[in-house]
């Protein structure tokens, strides 16, 4: 007997149906196995239990019944005020004995399904247990008690489709394999085509390569002719030559000395003209140097006065605390000496005045050759020497470089006498 795989894997659902399938068969059935023999039942359980510790799939025996089996429901006809669109048991295909046992066990061929709802959709809890309109399920369900029907409702639009998401559509598996045959009818005529084609360019491509080869025939004749034919033009014009009156050389001789004197008179006044530059170059070079010089010094005497200025501010500096310091001392011993004066005065009743302010000797004689003792005299005469003493000073770095300077200037001298002597000999030469 036949064993089915999963019904799942039977079932060959279209896709807008696959979510109410799933959802009525539930997943525990569309797992499960059909078998047509208890035999095989058995068999096939131990194996999933035992051997493959598979403990929720299941495995179901069913005999196959025909499709006119389960003809015992309500006729399309007396539902289409309802809006009726199939049985679930019509919206798949699967093998006899899956199908049998659907029905049998979930009632696939009497659970209706409607495509909306109306006002006649409020009678189908009398006549049906479970039923579906558009993506809404519905379960009646009748008391024992007060045998009232009462109707639970769920919205299944929202439920993922997995179990049945990738069943084969068969019909669309035939027409594929129909194209599939088209195509390959198609790709045998478009292969015997190509190799007609292909015979076809191999003959034109050997009848080129023949054309080929006598093209290149022409090409060898072609390239003799013309080395042929520059060989003949060579050959006239050294002939033509041959013909022509011989020149005379002793004039050609003459007329290539006079260009030559020429050419060397050029030069010589070429020479001539560089030597004046180089002249004028070396003077203007030796400005240039002792600008540069002027500018050293000037700069190096600037930085010596900013010294100074700065050794002369701090010495000030110190000067004038000294003399705060002197003053304030001298005050002190001048107004003791004042006593001691007053003193004194009282005691010999007084010196004369030429006595009192009188230099001591080596001063005097000092003061005697100067021609003055008086003291701002003497001042501007010690700054008139401190003048002319800084004009005089010479850095001695500028003082090397001048002398550089003047070294350089009497070889650049003796350059340009030795380059007069050879022009001299130069011209002495050409003239004799």
């Amino acid at each position: 007997a036949d064993v089915h795989e999963p019904i799942m894997l039977c079932l060959d659902v279209d896709g807008q149906y696959a979510r109410i399938i799933e959802t009525q068969v539930g997943r525990a059935d569309l797992e499960g196995f059909v078998c047509e023999n208890t035999d095989d039942v058995n068999l096939l359980l131990k194996i999933l239990r035992e051997d493959q510790k598979l403990r929720k799939i299941n495995a179901f025996h069913c005999n196959p019944l025909p499709d006119e089996h389960f003809n015992d429901r309500d006729p399309p006809s007396v539902l289409q005020k309802y809006g009726f669109k199939s049985y679930l048991s019509d919206m798949y295909k699967a093998p006899r004995a899956v199908n049998t046992y659907l029905c049998q066990q979930k009632n696939l061929h009497r659970v209706p399904l409607f495509e909306k709802e109306n006002d006649s959709t409020d009678e189908l809890k009398n006549k049906f247990l479970t039923y579906y309109i558009g993506n809404i399920k519905f379960t009646s369900r009748k008391s024992k008690y007060s045998e009232e029907i009462s109707t639970g409702i769920e919205d299944i639009s929202s439920r993922r489709v997995i179990r049945l998401g990738d069943s084969v559509d068969k019909n669309r598996l035939d027409e594929i394999d129909n194209q599939m045959e088209e195509t390959n009818k198609k790709l045998k005529q478009y292969e015997s085509r190509k190799k007609i084609t292909n015979d076809t360019i191999d003959k034109i491509n050997k009848g080129l390569e023949d054309i080929g080869g006598k093209v290149a025939a022409l090409e060898s004749v072609k390239k003799a002719f013309l080395s042929m034919e520059r060989d003949l033009h060579v050959k006239e014009s050294i002939l033509r030559t041959l013909m022509e009156p011989k020149c005379n050389i002793e004039a050609e001789k003459m007329k290539i000395k006079a260009k030559k004197l020429s050419l060397i008179q050029d030069l010589c006044k070429g020479i001539s003209n560089l030597k004046d530059k180089t002249e004028t170059c070396g003077r203007l070079d030796l400005k240039k140097r002792c600008k540069f010089l002027q500018i050293q010094n000037v700069e190096s005497e600037n930085q010596d006065q900013t010294d100074l200025r700065k050794q002369l501010e701090s010495q000030l500096k110190s000067n004038q605390e000294q003399f705060e310091a002197i003053s304030k001392k001298y005050k002190l011993e001048s107004d003791n000496l004042k006593i001691v004066h007053s003193n004194a005065t009282k005691s010999t009743n007084g010196a004369h005045e030429e006595q009192r302010h009188k230099p001591p000797d080596d001063w005097s004689a000092k003061f005697k050759k100067l021609g003055t003792c008086d003291e701002n005299v003497l001042q501007v005469m010690l700054e008139e020497v401190s003048s002319e003493i800084g004009k005089k000073k010479v850095n001695p770095n500028t003082e090397q470089k001048i002398f550089e300077v003047k070294k350089d200037l009497e070889k650049t001298r003796g350059e340009i006498a030795t380059l007069n002597n050879e022009l001299a000999e130069m011209t002495t030469k050409l003239e004799s």
